[in-house]
């Protein structure tokens, strides 16, 4: 076959005008901007770096004044408002102050809002561990009831006027891996359509059968969701936690593996990746065996950076794991160890965004953070 130039120079030159003005109308058209909140999905997500903060419901007033002051960062905002309840159906956390209004005002300064949905119970213990999978199992273990999952995440969005999804089901096992694929599957091309956005959140693993990793990363195959998703967020913290051994929470060689694995040998387009940023850390009591026990409950850099006035605790720093910690006692002798996060350790992460090319971050999360950390963040945009 002739190349299609070669046939064209054969036609008569009216033919050959026409073509040159159907090329001219489609420039012309493939000039024009569209409206940010008309282009859909895949394409309009991945031109530009994406900075993602996530808003917890029990910190709102504090979370959203970090996001004020640091307007200018933000391209998208997550709110922490919703949980499945014990039948699967999508409830409003009892502490959530549900907004339209503040929806609107986020979105009026040219910011996405998305919904996170969460299997954590809504209860006193919101940094416990104790997310139920089998809520999640409710909603995903047949067609039907995937489907009619499908479709009241999408009343949400439409009800309340968000940008898209956040899909925040955590601790599933991995007998759940091939429901949970079909329902991402699903609700992806149904955002799709509709111009919204699915983002999913992604426990770190760095293979797929280490009984180590079994976190609820089992269940997330992220080579079969990939392609319906728009943003992967990874959770690149939680290296060590309070039912661990004291250490840092996100040290960069830990965050490291899981890039590469996610990458290099899952095939995650870099351009969905979302490098996840602790801005908290986790505190361990000393017992009288020498044990160190997780005190359960959150820790912002507020809280913790407290910690120096109060109890003298000298900040230290620890190069092979790119990370501050601290060691104090209470008032009864009672010794403890801090691990957490500040400018520094987030400057050493930030550089894994020039290894592999990384756009986006995410931010666990906004409020009370060390406010050092925006002008690191604004460095590494540039």
């Amino acid at each position: 076959m002739q190349p299609a130039s070669t046939t064209l120079l054969r036609r008569p030159l009216k033919y050959l005008l026409d073509g040159i003005l159907v090329i001219s109308v489609l420039l012309v058209v493939s000039c024009i901007k569209p409206d940010s909140y008309s282009v859909t999905s895949n394409e309009a997500e991945h031109t530009h770096k994406i900075v993602l903060g996530w808003v917890p419901y029990w910190d709102q007033d504090d979370a959203m004044e970090s996001f004020q002051e640091n307007i200018d960062l933000f391209t998208h905002i997550s709110l922490f408002w919703y949980v499945l309840d014990e039948s699967g159906k999508i409830k409003k956390y009892k502490g959530a102050r549900e907004s339209r209004e503040l929806i609107r005002s986020v979105q009026k300064n040219g910011v996405k809002v998305l919904a996170i949905i969460t299997n954590l119970p809504d209860d006193d213990n919101e940094g416990a561990s104790n997310w139920d999978p089998e809520r999640v199992w409710e909603v995903i273990k047949s067609k039907n009831r995937r489907q009619k999952h499908v479709a009241d995440l999408i009343d949400l969005v439409n009800r309340m006027g968000f940008d898209g999804i956040n899909i925040d089901y955590e601790a599933l096992p991995g007998e759940y891996r091939s429901n949970f694929t079909q329902f991402i599957q699903l609700l992806g091309e149904a955002l799709q359509n509709q111009g919204k956005v699915l983002a999913v959140a992604l426990h770190p693993k760095t293979s797929e059968d280490n009984p180590m990793e079994d976190n609820g990363s089992h269940a997330q195959d992220w080579s079969e969701i990939h392609p319906y998703v728009d943003q992967m967020h990874f959770m690149t913290y939680g290296e060590h936690y309070p039912g661990s051994q004291p250490g840092p929470l996100a040290s960069p060689a830990w965050v490291d593996g899981v890039l590469n694995y996610a990458i290099e040998k899952r095939g995650v387009p870099v351009d969905k990746v979302f490098l996840g940023l602790p801005l908290y850390g986790e505190v361990w009591e000393r017992k009288k065996s020498n044990q160190f026990v997780g005190v359960d409950k959150e820790f912002t850099y507020r809280k913790i950076s407290s910690f120096q006035d109060r109890f003298d605790a000298e900040v230290k720093w620890s190069d092979p794991h790119g990370s501050p910690y601290q060691l104090f006692e209470d008032s009864r002798g009672v010794g403890y160890v801090a691990w957490f996060e500040n400018k520094d350790s987030i400057r050493e992460k930030l550089k894994l965004k020039a290894k592999y090319g990384i756009n986006n971050i995410g931010l666990w999360r906004l409020g009370e953070e060390d406010p050092g950390i925006w002008e690191e963040i604004r460095d590494s945009l540039h």
